[in-house]
């Protein structure tokens, strides 16, 4: 039995953590600029 919003909640998961990378990246770029 797979509950039907496990789909969409793997590609919420994917989606935060292709996001977070990218704030991640912008955090240490902008660290780098000061």
């Amino acid at each position: 039995y797979t509950p039907k919003h496990a789909s969409w909640m793997n590609q919420i998961e994917s989606w935060f953590g292709i996001l977070s990378k990218k704030v991640i990246k912008r955090g240490n770029f902008h660290s780098q600029g000061e």
